[in-house]
Order: structure tokens, then C-alpha cells, then sequence
């Protein structure tokens, strides 16, 4: 295949601490798990790892404050820590078939890749790079089949002190193909890089010409355009992030609610009981959560617009931008308002209910403590 052609897809990457620290940790401490870990795994070569003094000399908090990149916006190390992680994979395709049972076969991309992991002011991204691929090469499988090996590595080895994290979609929805642009091939721009976004059953397939007067090779251009690209991808992954963070708060207010309505199905002396002493602890909740949660989302609302401004003030590339307008576009709407208003209607409910079960209970009382006086003034 022309090695002036470059291919490969993206994912999200990351290794996290897995262990407690009760101490802060530093950045150089971390990418010295990080480098004895990588080294550990089998097939892995040519590994390089770039960070910045900053970084390095930076103590962080201990591993409670930080969860999964999956679960909180708090995980370690944090996207904009300017980290850059390189290596070389060598997976056999008998093994690629197994990490991934779903493949017919093995994809075509060959059995030696590149695995560039670059953080950046929004959460880190992974590119995997086919160094042998053929003909038919789709390297979103590739993406898949490094998740897989990963993720077994470091679940493999309970002595690490970091994990293998990652966050859907890995692969990225779309295979890239990177070459020089040919001299009848007119530029849509003035920038270093065109692209076209060819839709297509499974993932679409992208296109991204290069001026090959501008760079020595593929190689070097890829290196410029992913570092080119970062924010898009950054943002990207950003969205599915909050997406994946608010189902995952709103599945708590969600069970709060399952939680609340039983609890007004009780009659008799258990309505009386959870009016009293249930009910109202489980609003208060509710109702801080919804505060909380509403807070979140506007706050996140703010962040993926203002990324999205940030990204039009920048060279032109609508192509990815469509990625990330659809990610954003496709946040879920959450009931915010219906909840907030059965919560006041079944406060309400509860306060009334309340109010009779004490009058009751007064009146109760009171003929009991009558009657007590009753008796005792006839007793005598």
C-alpha cells in the first residue's frame, strides 16, 4: 500500500490511578507508574512520553478526590495537563480475533500500530495509527482491538498502581485517511489541510488532503494534524462525557422518585408513619439533587457552547465540526421540571396529610386524657 497514505482512528484513552494515595501525588511520579507500567505490557516498543515542568513538578490530591473518567469530571491526570504518550503495538491477528469476538476476521490494518494518546484543554483523545495496513483497512477496529488489549493488560496486573480507563465512543464514529494532495486536486481553503466526509453504511470514512510541499511526509503531517485537531476531539469527547456523568446523576434522582412515589402508595398506619418520618427526608433530597443536578447541567451547557465558539474562531474544518455539533446536538433532554412539580404536588400532599394525622392524633389524645380525668374525679 502507498506509505504516503496514512490511516487511522480515534478513541479515548487513559490511565488513571487505582490505588489510594493518602499523600498528593506528583506529575512526575505518576509518569514514572506510567512508563514502568507501559513497559511491563507485552509488544510494546518505542515508548515516549512528553509533559511539560509544570506538570512534573506539580503535586496533585490524593487518589479519593479523583474517579473514573467515566463517573466525574474529577479524574487524574486532568485533560489539560499538556501530556503526550507514545508507543508501538505489535498484536497478532490470531490474538486480535480473540480480544475481539464480534471480527469476522482480523481487521486489515496489519499487526503493528502507533498509539498517540495527547491530552488537551478538554479530555484526552487517542489516535491508533496502522504502520502495515492493506487494502480494506479500517482502523476504527483497531481503536477497539487496543481498548481490548489494554483493558487485559492492567486487569491482568493487580500490582499496578494505575488502570486502563476509557470512554465510549472508542472507536470514534468515522475512519480517517490521511494523504498528499495531487496537483489537479484543487485546495478548498487556505489551510494546511482539507477535508471531505464521505457518509457510508457503518462508519463514515474521512478524507483529509495534505500539501505535500508543506511536510517532509505522512508521518510528519499526521503528528501536525492531530495536534492541529486536538480541541475538536477534545470538545467532542467532552459531550459524550457530560452525557454519560448526567445519566448516571440523573439514574440517582431517577431512583429517588421510584423511591418517593412507593412510599405515597402506603395506607393505613404506614402512610400515617412515612408522612411523618420518610417522606419529607426523601423530598429534601430530591430537591437538592435537582438543584444541584440543574445547576450541572446549565454550567455544562455553557462550557460545550463556549467550546463551540472557541472552535469557529479557529481554521476552517467544517467536516469534524458536524462530529461535534451531532454530539452536542444529541444530549439528553432530562424531565427537570415534571419532577420538581410532582415533588411540590406530593409535598403538599404530605404536609396536608401531616396536618389531619396530627389533629387526628389530638383529637385522640385529648378524649384519652378526658376520659383519664373523668374517671379519677369519679373515683373520688
Amino acid at each position: 500500500m502507498n506509505s504516503s497514505i496514512s490511516y487511522f482512528g480515534i478513541g479515548c484513552f487513559h490511565f488513571s490511578i487505582a490505588k489510594d494515595t493518602p499523600s498528593g501525588i506528583y506529575g512526575e511520579q505518576y509518569l514514572t507508574y506510567l512508563r514502568t507500567a507501559l513497559e511491563k505490557a507485552p509488544n510494546t516498543s518505542n515508548l515516549k512520553i512528553l509533559a511539560g515542568d509544570e506538570f512534573l513538578k506539580e503535586e496533585f490530591a490524593p487518589r479519593s478526590k479523583f474517579r473514573s473518567i467515566r463517573e466525574s469530571p474529577r479524574f487524574f491526570p486532568p485533560a489539560s495537563s499538556d501530556l503526550e504518550v507514545v508507543f508501538d503495538l505489535f498484536i497478532p491477528e490470531r490474538l486480535q480475533l480473540e480480544l475481539h469476538p464480534h471480527f469476522h476476521q482480523a481487521p486489515d490494518c496489519g499487526e503493528r500500530m502507533r498509539v498517540r494518546i495527547l491530552y488537551n484543554y478538554y479530555l484526552p483523545f487517542v489516535a491508533v495509527q496502522p504502520l502495515e495496513p492493506r487494502e480494506g483497512c479500517s482502523p476504527s477496529d483497531l481503536v477497539a482491538v487496543t481498548r481490548e488489549f489494554l483493558e487485559k493488560h492492567f486487569d491482568e496486573d493487580p500490582e499496578s498502581p494505575l488502570a486502563f480507563d476509557y470512554l465510549g465512543p472508542s472507536p470514534f464514529h468515522a475512519d480517517f485517511v490521511l494523504r498528499p494532495r495531487e496537483d489537479a486536486e484543487q485546495r478548498s481553503s487556505d489551510a494546511d489541510f482539507d477535508f471531505h466526509r464521505l457518509s457510508r453504511r457503518g462508519y463514515d470514512l474521512v478524507t483529509i488532503l495534505f500539501d505535500p510541499s508543506r511536510f517532509g511526509s505522512s508521518d510528519e503531517a499526521l503528528e501536525e494534524l492531530l495536534h492541529h485537531l486536538d480541541d475538536d476531539f477534545g470538545l467532542y469527547y467532552f459531550a459524550q462525557h457530560l452525557r454519560q456523568r448526567q445519566m448516571l446523576e440523573w439514574s440517582d434522582i431517577a431512583d429517588s422518585v421510584t423511591t418517593l412515589v412507593q412510599l405515597t402508595k402506603a395506607s393505613g398506619l404506614r402512610a400515617i408513619w412515612n408522612n411523618l418520618f420518610r417522606i419529607g427526608r426523601v423530598i429534601q433530597e430530591l430537591v437538592v439533587g435537582l438543584t444541584d443536578f440543574e445547576s450541572s447541567a446549565l454550567l455544562a451547557e455553557y462550557q460545550l457552547q463556549r467550546g463551540l465558539q472557541d472552535l469557529s474562531k479557529g481554521r476552517a474544518r467544517s467536516i469534524l465540526r458536524r462530529f461535534v455539533d451531532e454530539a452536542i446536538r444529541d444530549q439528553p433532554k432530562f424531565p427537570i421540571s415534571p419532577v420538581r412539580e410532582l415533588t411540590s404536588l406530593l409535598e403538599q400532599r404530605r404536609s396536608k396529610t401531616g396536618e389531619n394525622a396530627l389533629l387526628l392524633l389530638s383529637a385522640v389524645l385529648g378524649g384519652a386524657v378526658g376520659s383519664i380525668i373523668t374517671l379519677l374525679i369519679s373515683a373520688r
